[in-house]
């Protein structure tokens, strides 16, 4: 042990030496080579102390003298560190990794110490690690491909540097037909899969959350929920970069820079020195070029568009290349990755999108944040469990759903509920509670220097001011940043408000224009508030962009000519889009004024109107406008009931006939989904009452002729599974009518509710005219039965196209494969073309999920059938068998065991799926999210 101590002071007396040298050569700006040399040397150095004994903890004092930074925690004044200058690199690690554990770990709910009563007690920040909730991603793989997967590290060397997206589907092997279940693949899993990546999501969708999880996790080695982390890499250094903050530095520079990798290392430097870190450049210097750093670059679309983003992008790459043998983990929005032009380079990075939160992570969210609030704020158990309970209840609300799926806002609602106990009725209010909670409630400790008022209470009171007056302050600000933020054709542009404008506009709220009050006020709220966050003492933001949306909202409400105002903002392209639904909420739920809404919708929609896309978002806005004032209060007018049905009518024409893009239309089709869609009729069970403007002649089934047909597919052709073939000439020799379109959550919820089946999928999918997924064979047929019942009712006083003894059911798959390929054997029901995206939804088409029926009026099939390829893969009555095709050889024996056969693609299917003739079968017990149904009207034995 003593020759272990003497050889270590040993070290440690060299380590001065070189210390001193280094003292002496950093005044000479022509010595970096020679200091980078020593300071390389004293790594060399400090990591031969460790491996003789020096404890990672720091709590290993060489010299025997005392070091602040020994403790598990450390002290942190102003965002910078406050001790002792440490002295070996076990003591330097540790000091940064307890800095960024600290600064990443604790939600952002500063001074949240109101009691329920006049008694104050402390309340300590409720933590990220005690709330945090597990993210998925919006791919989904059966969970022995994804255990495999982490197994095996394929993804972790080698290949994972040049495997793209598409690689990274798991096919099926057509001879192994057993059914996998599937299941969303988590955050967590793809980083541990992929070195490189790109994490795509929603405004909230908890894309920095998820970042700052991680820091926290391998800054103090904790993997008690990270048990998916290769134990090769768990000692990985992490390295945050705000991008955001990293451009603003460049453009401080005063300079025109290229872009470089050392660029980027200058400003991780930058960061460190105003944190009071740069003893640590040493430490995440060797880390990189060790390639043993967790390198988390945060917000690539919050730089502005243009040249800002294109520089910032570049240095990414460059870094990325210079430290290529580093974990790299890019946050970005979703539409602005969308763009080409953003795109970090296919081959090196693949990219996730993050799924919202579903019921069951929901419910995790909110039982893990009234626990932390129990255990932090010491509310009696009891009271919280009731509160989980509450909250749980008040979110299966229409509207309220709506919100809750995404992290930030299921956030702010658990926040507003913990305060007021309930929520409002709408995301205006909602923003509206959550504004005064994050600027108000959290400023509650009154002090005798202020008269017994808060500080912020205090000042304003000073100015005879209150908080309406620095509201209209903040959501003036609000509104200039969103106009000035960036590029106005990027929805997602937008900027901080600088500490001079912020200064200036609140001086005028003091009588005297006083500069000093103004800089208390920000004071004030930089160190109480939660609403504006200071970002680096020069510039602050509101804690998201929805919150800055909101409050621009409310400044836009306010004015006289607000439709004219707010329609003139939509022609500038889809970045106001937020800011005036929020608008128009605040107006409806806050001001209770209906008549402004409804006159902007009417300048959005009018009655005459062009066939333009201009025209289409006005149309597409005026929409969602109307649900955010709501369908039953806007139908207590006449008219609102003359804005509903003309928008309808127009989200209607937008979708049948092809208009726009299909992302586009899917999001039209959506919105006509929640407003009521005119091609359904609620009261025959949703069943298809229009198309084409003129009434369904047959509640949407449309008539197959008897004939035969060509099925299968032809010899050679190499998108063909072996169990396609022979073709092979197969007679239908009766008449059937096959629907439109796959049976809708709509329809399928009307039988629920109408038979009292035992189903409750489709409520996790709200949007109506959607195809219905997650349904057996067995809940398909369930369908078929009880339509028929209904049908043959209406039968009594309606005529119907087919004979009496027809009923509903599932098709064979050779009436499928006969109503989507006609009799010509086309390839796919459109023609024997490729696809293009105005054709299908299918995995190329990256929705990542089902889109409402009949988007897609150019693939339409000869019958008229549409979504015949892609959407969701449809149920068949047919058992699997080999061809040829014998209706006779009991394959359509509705008591024959076996495997049931699906057809028509899906949304998650490449193109090849999407074929006529293809052909796949699973268990008839078992649930998928690409499996839905569609029906025919036929013979009940279709081998008669």
């Amino acid at each position: 042990m003593k020759d272990n101590q003497a050889s270590l002071l040993e070290i440690q007396a060299q380590i001065e030496e070189i210390q001193e040298q280094l003292a002496a050569l950093e005044t000479d700006g022509t010595a970096e080579i020679v200091l980078r040399t020593l300071r390389e040397k004293i790594a060399d150095l400090e990591s031969k102390q460790l491996s003789d004994g020096t404890r990672v903890s720091g709590d290993v004092d060489t010299d025997g003298g005392d070091f602040v930074g020994r403790d598990k925690t450390i002290t942190i004044y102003q965002g910078r560190y406050e001790g002792d200058s440490p002295r070996t690199a076990a003591q330097k690690r540790h000091i940064y990794c307890e800095y960024i554990a600290q600064q990443a770990g604790a939600l952002p709910l500063r001074g949240m110490d109101r009691a329920e009563s006049d008694t104050r007690t402390q309340r300590h920040p409720l933590s990220l690690s005690g709330v945090y909730t597990n993210l998925d991603t919006t791919l989904t793989l059966p969970d022995d491909d994804v255990q495999e997967m982490l197994a095996s590290g394929i993804w972790q060397s080698g290949m994972g540097d040049a495997v793209s997206t598409q690689q990274l589907k798991v096919t099926r092997d057509p001879d192994d037909k057993e059914e996998k279940e599937t299941r969303p693949l988590a955050a967590l899993e793809a980083t541990a899969i992929s070195r490189k990546l790109v994490l795509l999501g929603d405004p909230g969708s908890g894309k920095t959350t998820f970042v700052n999880y991680l820091t926290q996790a391998f800054a103090q080695r904790n993997f008690k929920n990270l048990d998916v982390w290769p134990q090769s890499e768990r000692n990985l250094l992490p390295i945050v970069v705000v991008l955001r903050d990293f451009y603003r530095w460049t453009q401080s520079q005063g300079k025109k820079w290229a872009p470089n990798a050392n660029l980027m290392w200058k400003f991780i430097l930058h960061d460190l020195e105003s944190k009071n870190l740069a003893f640590a450049e040493i430490i995440l210097d060797r880390a990189l070029e060790d390639g043993q750093a967790l390198i988390l670059l945060d917000g690539l679309d919050e730089v502005p568009p243009g040249d800002a983003r294109m520089l910032v992008r570049d240095c990414v790459l460059a870094f990325h290349a210079r430290y290529v043998k580093n974990r790299f983990l890019i946050t970005c929005r979703v539409l602005s990755y969308q763009e080409p032009k953003w795109q970090l380079p296919k081959n090196d990075f693949l990219s996730f999108e993050l799924a919202s939160f579903d019921d069951e992570k929901i419910t995790q969210f909110i039982q893990a944040w009234y626990n932390e609030v129990a255990q932090k704020w010491r509310v009696p158990p009891d009271r919280t469990h009731a509160l989980a309970d509450k909250l749980l209840n008040a979110i299966k609300r229409p509207d309220l759903a709506r919100l809750a799926p995404n992290p930030l806002l299921l956030t702010v609602m658990a926040l507003v509920h913990t305060e007021y106990g309930e929520l409002p009725d709408n995301r205006a209010q909602l923003y509206q509670q959550a504004v005064d909670v994050l600027l108000w409630r959290w400023e509650q400790e009154k002090n005798k220097e202020y008269g017994g008022q808060s500080q912020m209470v205090f000042l304003l009171q000073q100015a005879e001011r209150d908080r309406n007056d620095l509201l209209d302050v903040l959501s003036r600000l609000a509104f200039n940043a969103h106009q000035h933020g960036g590029d106005t054709k990027d929805p997602e542009a937008v900027s901080g408000i600088s500490q001079m404008d912020l200064l200036t506009a609140l001086r005028e709220l003091h009588p005297e224009r006083s500069l000093d009050w103004a800089e208390k006020v920000v004071e004030a709220m930089r160190l109480r508030a939660g609403l504006l966050l200071d970002r680096d003492g020069k510039v602050f933001t509101f804690p998201h962009r929805t919150f800055q949306e909101y409050l621009a909202g409310t400044h836009l409400a306010l004015r006289p000519d607000f439709p004219t105002k707010a329609s003139q903002f939509v022609n500038q392209g889809d970045f106001w889009r937020v800011v005036i639904l929020l608008a128009v909420g605040h107006l409806a739920h806050n001001n209770r004024n209906r008549a402004m809404p409804l006159m902007l919708v009417n300048e959005l929609c009018p009655q005459q109107t062009e066939d333009n896309e201009t025209a289409w978002q006005r149309a597409l806005l005026a929409g969602e406008a109307l649900l955010e004032l709501g369908i039953n209060r806007v139908q207590d007018s006449e008219t609102g009931k003359s804005a509903l049905k003309r928008v309808r009518t127009r989200l209607t024409d937008l979708i049948e006939q092809g208009l726009w893009a299909a992302p586009q239309r899917a999001e039209a089709g959506d919105v006509l989904g929640k407003l009521g869609d005119l091609r359904f009729d609620p009261q025959i069970f949703y069943l298809p009452a229009r198309y084409q403007n003129q009434p369904e002649d047959a509640f949407g089934f449309v008539r197959i002729p008897a004939g035969s047909f060509l099925m299968g597919s032809k010899e050679g052709d190499e998108d063909a599974w072996d169990n396609e073939h022979p073709q092979h000439k197969v007679p239908i020799p009766y008449d059937y009518w096959i629907a439109r379109y796959p049976v809708t959550v709509a329809q399928f919820r009307a039988f629920v509710q109408a038979s009292g089946y035992d189903f409750n999928r489709w409520r996790n999918n709200p949007i109506a005219n959607r195809p219905v997924v997650r349904v057996t064979w067995y809940d398909a047929r369930a369908y078929c039965a009880w339509l028929t019942e209904q049908l043959s009712q209406i039968r009594d006083t309606q005529a119907l196209p087919w004979p009496k003894e027809y009923i509903v059911r599932l098709p064979t798959e050779a009436e499928w494969e006969k109503a989507a390929r006609s009799d010509d054997a086309r390839r796919y029901p459109w023609s024997d073309g490729d696809w293009n995206p105005e054709l299908a939804n299918i995995s190329a088409s990256n929705f990542g999920h089902p889109t409402s029926v009949g988007i897609y009026p150019q693939g339409i099939s000869t019958c008229g059938a549409l979504d015949m390829s892609g959407n969701v893969l449809e149920w068949t009555r047919s058992v699997k068998k080999d061809y040829p095709y014998d209706a006779q050889d009991g394959r359509e024996d509705l008591d024959a065991s076996g495997s049931r056969v699906v057809r028509g693609g899906s949304w998650i299917g490449d193109l090849g799926l999407a074929r006529c003739a293809f052909r796949d079968w699973f268990d008839p017990r078992l649930r998928g999210s690409s499996r839905g149904f569609r029906v025919v009207v036929s013979l009940a034995d279709s081998g008669s």
